[in-house]
């Protein structure tokens, strides 16, 4: 194994005469480490040699990179970037305009590789940016596709629907912890994340309150829940308001309670409008509508925005390895590992697959078959597996989906096994 050497240099030291006699009508490898504001990259050819690696603060010394590959005078410019978050975007951005391709190596990847570069298990800026070249080199990078317009609208309704969400859960909680101390018996009348119960509490706020309007709790009990709520549960809510343990609210702490009630609604009616826009996007867009069918609005919406159009993944077994579905073992010798899912890619987007494959169990007679007969194959204690199991069967037929495939359930499930034939 030869000796490797890090050493950086500033891009704005750089001559590009010193560049385009290394590189001029050549091939050229530009391997980035990226960062939030210190970027580290490695100029390198198609023989492993790296000419230069240099540093530059990005944004304020991006040009200064730019226009060193523009004076290149190479007959190709490849850009191999780890996706680190968002703070790559801009730069993958800019080498696009530039007429660079663009690949991406998979961060667990080039970790891996750390050691077997250069026999030690240390990780820095420069030895990243050296190791990426090698894995892009190696045929180990993949090209990373501009986002459509379309999967670019996709994702941002999803990430303010989860904004919101997440908003509105913090919120619920401390409306629960706020409702123990000051009025621990309203969560037994009405359940914690009711309308009624959170419009009661945004009118009211205390106890106290209600207690002294005992029709106007009435009349917006019925009005929120639509009849749902009887007139007995009024007055049971009436009754213990009067006679509540909780600790008696000062002014601020009932504006408080008041103001965190009025927020939670907020944040529901945002999710609300939310959720009616990306069914009215899904129903307009053709692969949106072919997974909406399958798996719903917010399942489809929520996959396409984590990992873009299923058809750009070669077979189904690359799209469920995307979604961290894929198997993996450890065994050695006489020990054999347990089989399990890599969890490898975006946990929200299982976590929606899984909550559609219970919709799923309980809609479909076919799914529910196979699902009870893997429980009872598995002696009826690991229905978790048994899910996990239909998750990685409906990944694979949404690869299909998204082809213009319907999902039928007997293309999927041995009928004469389950006998429903």
């Amino acid at each position: 194994m030869r000796k490797r050497t890090y050493r950086t240099v500033d891009v704005k030291s750089v001559e590009p005469e010193s560049v385009r006699a290394a590189f001029a009508g050549r091939r050229l490898v530009v391997s980035v480490d990226v960062a939030k504001w210190d970027m580290v990259a490695a100029l390198v050819d198609e023989e492993q040699t790296i000419h230069r690696t240099v540093t530059w603060r990005h944004p304020s010394e991006t040009r200064h990179l730019l226009a060193l590959l523009k004076e290149s005078g190479a007959a190709s410019i490849e850009v191999v970037l780890e996706p680190s978050g968002t703070y790559g975007d801009a730069l993958r951005h800019q080498f696009a305009l530039a007429g660079a391709e663009v690949y991406r190596v998979s961060p667990k990847r080039a970790h891996d590789a750390a050691e077997v570069y250069d026999g030690i298990p240390s990780w820095h800026d420069a030895k990243s940016a050296a190791v990426l070249s090698e894995l892009h080199l190696d045929g180990r990078s993949e090209p990373w596709p501009v986002r459509s317009d379309e999967d670019r609208e996709v994702k941002a309704l999803v990430a303010e629907l989860d904004l919101y969400a997440k908003q509105g859960q913090s919120l619920l909680n401390q409306l629960e912890a706020r409702l123990a101390c000051h009025w621990p018996e309203l969560t037994e009348a009405l359940d914690l994340s009711s309308a009624s119960l959170i419009e009661l509490v945004s009118a009211y706020g205390s106890p106290a309150a209600c207690a002294a309007d005992p029709s106007g709790v009435e009349r917006l009990l019925r009005k929120v829940s639509r009849g749902a709520v009887k007139k007995d549960k009024a007055v049971l809510v009436l009754a213990q308001a009067g006679e509540s343990l909780g600790q008696p609210m000062i002014d601020r702490e009932l504006g408080l309670v008041r103001c965190i009630a009025a927020e939670l609604l907020r944040c529901r009616q945002q999710v609300t409008r939310l959720e009616r826009e990306i069914d009215e996007l899904c129903r307009a867009n053709e692969l949106l509508g072919h997974l909406r069918r399958a798996v719903g609005p917010k399942t489809a919406a929520v996959v396409v925005a984590a990992l873009g159009d299923p058809r750009q993944y070669a077979r189904p077994r690359s799209y469920l390895k995307a979604l961290g579905l894929a198997l993996k073992e450890k065994s050695s010798g006489t020990i054999k590992g347990k089989l399990r899912i890599s969890k490898r890619g975006p946990g929200r987007c299982r976590w929606y697959l899984y909550l559609a494959v219970l919709r799923w169990i309980m809609a479909d007679p076919i799914a529910r078959a196979w699902y009870e007969a893997k429980v009872a194959r598995d002696g009826g204690q690991l229905k978790g597996k048994a899910v996990v199991a239909l998750m990685r069967k409906l990944v694979r037929a949404l690869w299909h989906v998204a082809h213009g495939a319907t999902l039928d359930s007997r293309k999927l499930f041995d009928l004469a096994k389950l006998g429903l034939v």
